[in-house]
Protein backbone atom coordinates (compact mmCIF):
# COMPACT_ATOMS: atom_id res chain seq x y z
CA UNK A 1 0.00 0.00 0.00
CA UNK A 2 1.42 3.97 -0.75
CA UNK A 3 0.17 6.46 0.20
CA UNK A 4 1.20 10.16 -1.67
CA UNK A 5 3.34 8.40 -4.40
CA UNK A 6 3.50 9.23 -7.79
CA UNK A 7 2.26 5.74 -9.94
CA UNK A 8 4.85 4.61 -12.63
CA UNK A 9 2.05 3.02 -14.37
CA UNK A 10 3.43 4.98 -17.98
CA UNK A 11 6.38 3.86 -17.63
CA UNK A 12 5.20 -0.08 -17.57
CA UNK A 13 4.35 0.56 -21.43
CA UNK A 14 8.46 0.95 -21.58
CA UNK A 15 8.21 -3.07 -20.93
CA UNK A 16 5.86 -3.95 -23.39
CA UNK A 17 8.03 -3.10 -26.83
CA UNK A 18 11.09 -5.01 -26.17
CA UNK A 19 9.14 -8.43 -25.33
CA UNK A 20 7.22 -8.56 -28.70
CA UNK A 21 10.24 -6.95 -30.41
CA UNK A 22 12.60 -9.40 -29.18
CA UNK A 23 10.66 -12.46 -30.25
CA UNK A 24 10.32 -11.20 -33.49
CA UNK A 25 13.73 -10.99 -34.58
CA UNK A 26 12.62 -13.05 -37.87
CA UNK A 27 9.95 -10.67 -38.91
CA UNK A 28 12.55 -8.30 -40.48
CA UNK A 29 13.76 -10.88 -42.80
CA UNK A 30 10.73 -11.86 -44.12
CA UNK A 31 8.81 -9.90 -46.90
CA UNK A 32 4.35 -8.85 -46.45
CA UNK A 33 4.47 -9.07 -42.75
CA UNK A 34 1.80 -6.65 -41.63
CA UNK A 35 3.29 -4.29 -39.95
CA UNK A 36 7.13 -4.04 -40.77
CA UNK A 37 7.95 -2.04 -43.60
CA UNK A 38 11.40 -4.02 -45.16
CA UNK A 39 12.20 -0.60 -47.71
CA UNK A 40 12.25 1.85 -45.31
CA UNK A 41 12.81 -0.44 -41.95
CA UNK A 42 10.02 1.16 -40.19
CA UNK A 43 8.15 -1.23 -37.91
CA UNK A 44 4.63 -0.10 -36.94
CA UNK A 45 2.85 -0.10 -33.67
CA UNK A 46 -1.13 0.50 -32.73
CA UNK A 47 -2.03 2.59 -29.77
CA UNK A 48 -5.88 2.92 -29.25
CA UNK A 49 -6.48 5.97 -26.17
CA UNK A 50 -8.31 7.77 -24.41
CA UNK A 51 -7.39 11.28 -24.09
CA UNK A 52 -10.57 13.14 -24.60
CA UNK A 53 -13.11 10.60 -22.61
CA UNK A 54 -13.70 10.10 -19.35
CA UNK A 55 -10.59 8.41 -18.57
CA UNK A 56 -8.51 10.84 -20.01
CA UNK A 57 -7.22 11.88 -16.58
CA UNK A 58 -5.26 8.43 -17.17
CA UNK A 59 -5.19 8.46 -20.64
CA UNK A 60 -2.92 10.76 -21.43
CA UNK A 61 0.16 9.38 -19.68
CA UNK A 62 -0.20 6.02 -20.42
CA UNK A 63 0.02 7.47 -23.96
CA UNK A 64 2.96 9.64 -22.99
CA UNK A 65 4.74 6.75 -21.89
CA UNK A 66 4.84 5.08 -25.60
CA UNK A 67 5.58 8.04 -27.56
CA UNK A 68 8.52 8.97 -24.83
CA UNK A 69 9.38 4.95 -25.34
CA UNK A 70 9.48 5.25 -29.40
CA UNK A 71 11.51 8.33 -29.25
CA UNK A 72 14.14 6.96 -27.54
CA UNK A 73 13.98 4.00 -29.59
CA UNK A 74 14.75 6.47 -32.81
CA UNK A 75 17.20 8.45 -31.19
CA UNK A 76 19.29 5.75 -30.86
CA UNK A 77 18.95 5.23 -26.86
CA UNK A 78 17.56 1.90 -26.49
CA UNK A 79 18.77 -1.01 -28.72
CA UNK A 80 16.18 -3.58 -29.16
CA UNK A 81 15.52 -2.86 -32.83
CA UNK A 82 17.82 -4.21 -35.93
CA UNK A 83 20.48 -1.53 -36.72
CA UNK A 84 18.85 1.28 -39.26
CA UNK A 85 15.22 0.50 -38.24
CA UNK A 86 12.63 3.07 -36.46
CA UNK A 87 8.98 2.45 -34.67
CA UNK A 88 6.02 4.40 -35.50
CA UNK A 89 3.23 4.91 -33.77
CA UNK A 90 -0.06 4.37 -35.54
CA UNK A 91 -2.53 6.22 -32.71
CA UNK A 92 -6.65 6.58 -32.63
CA UNK A 93 -8.20 8.03 -30.02
CA UNK A 94 -11.41 5.96 -29.00
CA UNK A 95 -12.81 8.20 -25.85
CA UNK A 96 -13.62 5.25 -23.60
CA UNK A 97 -15.97 4.31 -26.47
CA UNK A 98 -15.58 0.64 -26.96
CA UNK A 99 -17.69 0.46 -30.21
CA UNK A 100 -15.39 3.58 -31.23
CA UNK A 101 -12.10 0.73 -29.76
CA UNK A 102 -13.53 -1.36 -32.24
CA UNK A 103 -14.01 0.88 -35.21
CA UNK A 104 -10.57 2.14 -34.39
CA UNK A 105 -9.35 -0.91 -34.42
CA UNK A 106 -10.38 -2.25 -37.89
CA UNK A 107 -9.01 0.63 -39.55
CA UNK A 108 -5.54 -0.14 -38.17
CA UNK A 109 -4.68 -3.56 -37.97
CA UNK A 110 -3.51 -4.45 -41.23
CA UNK A 111 -0.91 -1.57 -40.74
CA UNK A 112 0.75 -2.65 -37.23
CA UNK A 113 2.44 -5.47 -35.84
CA UNK A 114 1.10 -5.41 -32.34
CA UNK A 115 -1.04 -2.95 -30.49
CA UNK A 116 1.14 -1.55 -28.09
CA UNK A 117 -1.87 -0.25 -25.94
CA UNK A 118 -5.23 -0.35 -25.27
CA UNK A 119 -6.78 1.94 -23.03
CA UNK A 120 -9.50 0.22 -20.56
CA UNK A 121 -11.33 -3.04 -19.74
CA UNK A 122 -14.25 -2.36 -21.96
CA UNK A 123 -12.57 -0.93 -25.19
CA UNK A 124 -10.29 -4.29 -24.58
CA UNK A 125 -12.75 -7.10 -24.44
CA UNK A 126 -15.07 -6.84 -27.82
CA UNK A 127 -11.04 -6.88 -29.32
CA UNK A 128 -10.12 -10.31 -28.28
CA UNK A 129 -11.95 -12.42 -30.89
CA UNK A 130 -10.47 -10.01 -33.34
CA UNK A 131 -6.82 -9.87 -32.09
CA UNK A 132 -7.28 -14.17 -32.09
CA UNK A 133 -8.58 -13.99 -35.90
CA UNK A 134 -5.84 -11.77 -37.15
CA UNK A 135 -3.14 -13.24 -34.57
CA UNK A 136 -1.97 -9.53 -33.09
CA UNK A 137 -1.73 -8.92 -29.66
CA UNK A 138 -2.74 -5.87 -27.81
CA UNK A 139 -1.26 -4.83 -24.38
CA UNK A 140 -4.03 -3.63 -22.11
CA UNK A 141 -4.15 -0.35 -19.85
CA UNK A 142 -6.04 -2.77 -17.81
CA UNK A 143 -5.33 -5.16 -14.92
CA UNK A 144 -9.01 -6.77 -15.57
CA UNK A 145 -8.13 -10.83 -14.59
CA UNK A 146 -10.14 -11.26 -18.08
CA UNK A 147 -7.33 -9.62 -20.29
CA UNK A 148 -5.26 -12.35 -18.75
CA UNK A 149 -7.54 -15.42 -19.69
CA UNK A 150 -6.73 -14.55 -23.38
CA UNK A 151 -3.31 -14.95 -25.16
CA UNK A 152 -3.69 -12.16 -26.68
CA UNK A 153 -4.67 -9.54 -24.03
CA UNK A 154 -1.77 -10.42 -22.07
CA UNK A 155 -1.62 -8.72 -18.19
CA UNK A 156 1.75 -7.81 -17.00
CA UNK A 157 1.30 -7.03 -13.30
CA UNK A 158 -1.62 -8.13 -10.75
CA UNK A 159 -5.36 -7.85 -11.48
CA UNK A 160 -7.78 -5.77 -9.74
CA UNK A 161 -9.23 -8.31 -8.02
CA UNK A 162 -5.67 -9.15 -6.56
CA UNK A 163 -5.01 -5.46 -5.93
CA UNK A 164 -9.03 -5.47 -4.09
CA UNK A 165 -7.80 -8.66 -2.25
CA UNK A 166 -4.82 -7.05 -0.73
CA UNK A 167 -6.90 -3.93 0.02
CA UNK A 168 -9.10 -6.10 2.63
CA UNK A 169 -5.66 -7.31 3.86
CA UNK A 170 -4.34 -4.20 4.45
CA UNK A 171 -7.38 -2.82 6.21
CA UNK A 172 -7.54 -5.86 8.38
CA UNK A 173 -4.20 -5.63 9.39
CA UNK A 174 -4.04 -2.02 10.11
CA UNK A 175 -7.03 -1.74 12.14
CA UNK A 176 -8.23 -5.73 13.13
CA UNK A 177 -11.16 -7.19 11.56
CA UNK A 178 -13.16 -5.96 14.46
CA UNK A 179 -13.00 -2.43 13.46
CA UNK A 180 -13.08 -2.49 9.81
CA UNK A 181 -16.83 -1.78 8.00
CA UNK A 182 -15.68 -1.82 4.63
CA UNK A 183 -17.45 -0.70 1.88
CA UNK A 184 -16.60 -0.51 -2.13
CA UNK A 185 -17.62 2.07 -5.01
CA UNK A 186 -17.16 0.26 -8.14
CA UNK A 187 -17.16 1.24 -11.92
CA UNK A 188 -20.12 -1.14 -12.94
CA UNK A 189 -17.75 -2.80 -16.05
CA UNK A 190 -15.53 -5.35 -16.15
CA UNK A 191 -13.10 -3.68 -14.20
CA UNK A 192 -15.15 -2.41 -11.26
CA UNK A 193 -16.42 -6.19 -11.40
CA UNK A 194 -13.35 -7.84 -11.35
CA UNK A 195 -12.61 -5.87 -7.95
CA UNK A 196 -16.01 -5.76 -6.23
CA UNK A 197 -15.38 -9.88 -6.76
CA UNK A 198 -11.77 -9.71 -5.06
CA UNK A 199 -13.26 -7.49 -2.49
CA UNK A 200 -15.96 -9.87 -1.68
CA UNK A 201 -13.56 -13.21 -1.46
CA UNK A 202 -11.22 -11.32 0.78
CA UNK A 203 -14.11 -10.08 3.51
CA UNK A 204 -15.63 -14.04 3.42
CA UNK A 205 -11.37 -14.84 4.26
CA UNK A 206 -11.58 -12.17 7.33
CA UNK A 207 -15.28 -12.73 7.99
CA UNK A 208 -15.49 -8.67 7.96
CA UNK A 209 -19.45 -8.20 6.45
CA UNK A 210 -18.87 -5.16 3.42
CA UNK A 211 -21.64 -2.63 4.77
CA UNK A 212 -21.90 -0.88 1.03
CA UNK A 213 -21.52 -1.96 -2.51
CA UNK A 214 -22.19 1.20 -4.52
CA UNK A 215 -21.76 1.13 -8.56
CA UNK A 216 -21.72 3.99 -10.67
CA UNK A 217 -21.28 4.65 -14.44
CA UNK A 218 -18.12 5.71 -16.37
CA UNK A 219 -20.30 8.84 -17.40
CA UNK A 220 -21.99 9.36 -13.96
CA UNK A 221 -22.41 13.22 -12.79
CA UNK A 222 -24.18 12.76 -9.69
CA UNK A 223 -21.85 11.28 -6.60
CA UNK A 224 -23.37 13.04 -3.58
CA UNK A 225 -25.59 10.07 -3.12
CA UNK A 226 -22.92 7.57 -3.14
CA UNK A 227 -21.36 9.59 -0.57
CA UNK A 228 -24.60 10.20 1.77
CA UNK A 229 -24.91 6.34 1.42
CA UNK A 230 -21.30 4.93 2.81
CA UNK A 231 -22.04 8.16 5.06
CA UNK A 232 -25.28 6.48 6.38
CA UNK A 233 -23.31 3.01 6.51
CA UNK A 234 -20.63 4.40 8.28
CA UNK A 235 -18.07 2.63 6.31
CA UNK A 236 -14.72 3.42 7.21
CA UNK A 237 -12.94 1.31 4.64
CA UNK A 238 -13.79 2.50 1.03
CA UNK A 239 -12.34 0.83 -2.02
CA UNK A 240 -12.33 3.14 -5.12
CA UNK A 241 -12.65 0.41 -8.37
CA UNK A 242 -12.95 4.00 -10.29
CA UNK A 243 -11.52 6.01 -12.67
CA UNK A 244 -9.81 8.83 -11.52
CA UNK A 245 -13.21 11.68 -12.19
CA UNK A 246 -15.31 9.09 -9.92
CA UNK A 247 -12.64 8.77 -7.19
CA UNK A 248 -12.18 12.69 -7.12
CA UNK A 249 -16.02 13.22 -7.29
CA UNK A 250 -16.93 10.74 -4.39
CA UNK A 251 -14.13 11.85 -2.10
CA UNK A 252 -15.24 15.24 -2.74
CA UNK A 253 -18.92 15.01 -2.03
CA UNK A 254 -17.50 12.94 1.50
CA UNK A 255 -16.03 16.36 2.29
CA UNK A 256 -18.83 18.15 2.14
CA UNK A 257 -20.78 15.94 4.02
CA UNK A 258 -18.16 16.01 6.86
CA UNK A 259 -17.04 12.20 6.14
CA UNK A 260 -13.67 10.85 6.43
CA UNK A 261 -12.94 7.38 5.80
CA UNK A 262 -10.02 5.68 4.67
CA UNK A 263 -10.05 5.51 0.91
CA UNK A 264 -8.28 2.97 -1.17
CA UNK A 265 -7.82 3.24 -4.37
CA UNK A 266 -7.29 0.65 -7.23
CA UNK A 267 -4.33 1.43 -9.60
CA UNK A 268 -6.99 2.73 -12.40
CA UNK A 269 -8.23 5.26 -9.45
CA UNK A 270 -5.17 7.88 -9.35
CA UNK A 271 -4.13 10.88 -11.37
CA UNK A 272 -1.95 13.36 -9.89
CA UNK A 273 -4.34 16.43 -11.13
CA UNK A 274 -5.71 15.20 -7.72
CA UNK A 275 -3.40 17.92 -6.00
CA UNK A 276 -4.98 20.73 -8.12
CA UNK A 277 -8.83 19.94 -7.52
CA UNK A 278 -10.67 21.67 -5.18
CA UNK A 279 -11.97 19.72 -2.54
CA UNK A 280 -9.26 17.61 -2.23
CA UNK A 281 -7.31 19.44 0.08
CA UNK A 282 -4.12 17.26 2.42
CA UNK A 283 -7.36 16.63 4.64
CA UNK A 284 -8.44 14.38 2.16
CA UNK A 285 -5.72 13.10 0.33
CA UNK A 286 -4.13 12.36 3.49
CA UNK A 287 -6.69 9.55 4.05
CA UNK A 288 -6.32 8.30 0.51
CA UNK A 289 -4.24 5.24 0.00
CA UNK A 290 -3.01 2.92 -3.40
CA UNK A 291 -3.13 -0.58 -3.95
CA UNK A 292 -0.95 -1.17 -7.19
CA UNK A 293 2.00 -3.55 -8.00
CA UNK A 294 3.40 -1.10 -10.38
CA UNK A 295 7.01 0.39 -9.79
CA UNK A 296 6.80 3.97 -8.41
CA UNK A 297 8.35 7.01 -10.00
CA UNK A 298 10.47 7.25 -6.81
CA UNK A 299 11.60 3.74 -6.41
CA UNK A 300 15.16 3.14 -6.97
CA UNK A 301 15.93 0.72 -9.71
CA UNK A 302 17.67 0.87 -12.64
CA UNK A 303 14.57 0.89 -15.19
CA UNK A 304 12.56 3.71 -13.34
CA UNK A 305 15.49 5.83 -13.33
CA UNK A 306 16.49 5.15 -16.83
CA UNK A 307 12.82 6.44 -17.93
CA UNK A 308 12.78 9.25 -15.17
CA UNK A 309 15.61 10.17 -17.05
CA UNK A 310 14.03 10.19 -20.42
CA UNK A 311 10.65 11.84 -19.17
CA UNK A 312 13.11 14.66 -18.09
CA UNK A 313 15.24 14.65 -21.32
CA UNK A 314 12.35 14.66 -23.82
CA UNK A 315 9.44 16.61 -21.50
CA UNK A 316 11.28 18.75 -19.61
CA UNK A 317 9.67 17.41 -16.54
CA UNK A 318 5.99 18.84 -17.63
CA UNK A 319 3.41 16.86 -19.17
CA UNK A 320 0.60 17.99 -21.26
CA UNK A 321 -2.64 18.02 -20.18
Amino acid sequence: MSNHKHPFAAALLALLLPLVLSACDNLFTQQDTPGVDMENKVVYVGMLTDENGPGAEMGRPFALGLRLFVDQINEGHVDILPEGWKARLVERDHGYNPERSVRAFREIHDEVLFIGHVFGTPNTLPLQPMLEEHEIVAFPASLSSLMNNHRFTPLVTASYRMEAMRAMDWAVERSGVEEVRPAIVFQRDDYGRDALAGWREASRHHEASIVAELGYTPRQSEYLSIARELRDTDANYVLLSTLPGAAAAVMRAAAQLDYHPVWIGNTSSWTDRFFDVAGLGPDVLANFYMVCSLPYWTEDTPFVNQFRQAFEDYTGGQVAR
